[in-house]
């Protein structure tokens, strides 16, 4: 029995799929995106195929179980193709989440153009029933949209959730509609994966978010941010960890001296917005501040989370390897 890991781009492939592959030796990524610079024999590439034609990849590679990390439209819709067929559907918590914070610009929108094309065709050839299919699409609307709750009739099409802790565990019963008794708590993953303790810098490190690149807010406004923390945090050099669909430029414009970091050093100062590194920099003991954005509102239910972080006594056991323990498929 083989697991199969949703969707996979390169950006997923190095914080995703080589993690889970730690673990277990049974796992294949299956990908809706463009992939030219992986090469790897358990890459999937789904984009061209219908959804029956993937149910029939996915039965012709056995794999039992797919892990899910979005509740997008494909994600949605191919869970609930996939539970009919007897797959089991997994979901786990990849970061911070806000309601608020998804609203787009228009900008956005446009470069994001090849991901519409294909929630179109997730659409046009699913399996399920119209009537099952539109009520599905209207809570999808509901959220993404509206950028509201799902709808109360919307059913969850993931049999186990894997979420951060309790309160994230409420948030996925009120927000997507899990089921309370398929709620796991795996602990914060970013502490085990995104900082090298052992690296000691005296230098400030910024955390980059996509803010810009997935049209959350104006070039404009993100420029005049990142003039407020050159002038108010930065004397030479700065630590920027990057998100991994940022575009560089805009920082080197405004950073003289930069030192790109893969993963967050042991630092005296951490800056960002509302990434969840932030929070799991806090909880290793780092001193961290929430810089204010030019005309883009920090999500008060971000401040609340963060101002109420504590600091951890160790990491604890790995996210992913309790994820594959309760599922099954780790391999001892």
């Amino acid at each position: 029995m083989n697991i199969g890991i949703y969707d996979i781009n390169e950006e997923a492939y190095l914080t995703q799929y080589l993690i889970f592959s730690k673990f277990s030796k049974n796992i294949f990524f299956l990908s809706d995106s463009n992939n030219q610079n992986i090469t790897n024999e358990k890459l999937l590439p789904l984009s061209e195929l219908s959804n029956s034609e993937i149910i029939k990849l996915l039965e012709k590679n056995d794999i039992k179980k797919v892990i899910f990390f979005s509740h997008r439209i494909p994600d949605v819709i191919l869970a609930n193709e996939f539970q009919k067929k007897n797959i089991e559907t997994i979901y786990v918590q990849h970061g911070y989440y806000e309601i608020k914070a998804m609203k787009r610009t228009l900008k956005g929108v446009l470069r994001k153009i090849d991901k519409i094309k294909l929630f179109l065709k997730r659409i046009f050839t699913s399996q399920l029933r119209k009537k099952n299919l539109l009520s599905l699409l209207i809570s999808l609307f509901n959220h993404w949209i509206l950028l509201k709750p799902f709808l109360k009739n919307f059913s969850s099409p993931f049999s186990r959730v894997f979420v951060f802790d309790e309160r994230w565990k409420n948030f996925h019963v009120n927000v997507y509609r899990a089921i309370d008794e398929n709620i796991f708590i795996m602990g914060p993953l970013d502490v085990h994966e995104k900082f090298d303790l052992d690296y000691y810098s005296e230098k400030p490190c910024y955390v980059c978010q996509s803010l810009y690149e997935d049209g959350r807010i104006d070039l404009s406004d993100l420029n005049k941010t990142l003039n407020s923390i050159m002038a108010e945090y930065v004397k030479d050099e700065i630590l920027i960890k990057y998100h991994p669909r940022s575009d560089k430029k805009i920082y080197q414009k405004h950073f003289p001296l930069i030192k790109e970091v893969s993963k967050i050093p042991n630092t005296n100062l951490v800056l960002g917005h509302y990434s969840s590194l932030l929070i799991s920099s806090k909880m290793l003991g780092m001193k961290t501040i929430v810089v204010p954005l030019e005309n883009h509102e920090i999500p008060e239910s971000f401040i609340s989370i963060f101002e109420n972080t504590s600091t951890i006594e160790s990491k604890g056991l790995h996210p992913y390897k309790k994820i594959l323990e309760i599922i099954g498929c780790l391999d001892h």
